[in-house]
């Protein structure tokens, strides 16, 4: 009887290990606050009205760990679905995901001036996109782990993406007629953050 064995190469590896380090993230993150981090992955739009105080704090714990995670996810993304990016060390990926998630702080950070609104629909969209990254991470793996076609495997996780950015849109638009935000400034602070 013979035994092959798969040996995986470095970039394979790195990949195991900037999951492991999203999930252990996210462990710290339940184990710290327990009951936010149940009701955000469970239900975004419970938590968002459960904690809805919190939307001004852009720079608590809960994001900041939660927006590490979310860019070391993003990164193995990037590396695992879209083939232009093998040849790429994961740590410029990691560096770019980083940078975007930044971005996309300061960019809320900034509409939270134009009105308080703003700071609602980014406490929302933060909500969803961590459910999003949470999930994301174990379907990463679930794909990395199957020898399928990159193409494959980008379709597959672009349903998934799909699926729950119209979840958050239709969240979004709901919210932001209940906050009496014009629609024409929804479309340009969605505009803003989605472009990126």
């Amino acid at each position: 009887m013979n035994i092959n064995y798969l040996m995986l190469d470095s970039a394979s590896y790195d990949v195991f290990i900037i999951l492991i380090i999203a999930w252990v993230m996210y462990i710290a993150l339940k184990m710290l606050y327990p009951v936010e981090f149940k009701l955000n992955m469970s239900r975004p739009k419970i938590y968002y009205r459960e904690f809805q105080a919190r939307s001004t704090h852009f720079f608590s714990d809960y994001r900041i760990l939660s927006g590490i995670a979310i860019a070391l996810v993003w990164s193995v993304a990037m590396k695992l679905i879209f083939s232009f990016f093998d040849n790429l060390p994961i740590i410029y990926l990691i560096l770019v995901s980083f940078l975007y998630i930044l971005m996309v702080f300061l960019i809320q950070y900034i509409w939270q001036f134009i009105s308080k609104n703003y700071s609602y629909l980014s406490f929302l969209r933060f909500s969803h996109l961590n459910k999003f990254a949470f999930y994301a991470g174990f379907i990463l793996f679930v794909l990395w782990s199957i020898p399928l076609p990159s193409s494959v495997k980008m379709l597959i996780f672009l349903i998934v993406s799909f699926f729950f950015y119209f979840t958050y849109l239709y969240a979004e638009w709901r919210l932001a007629k209940e906050l009496s935000v014009k629609e024409y400034m929804n479309i340009l602070y969605l505009c803003t953050l989605d472009i990126i």
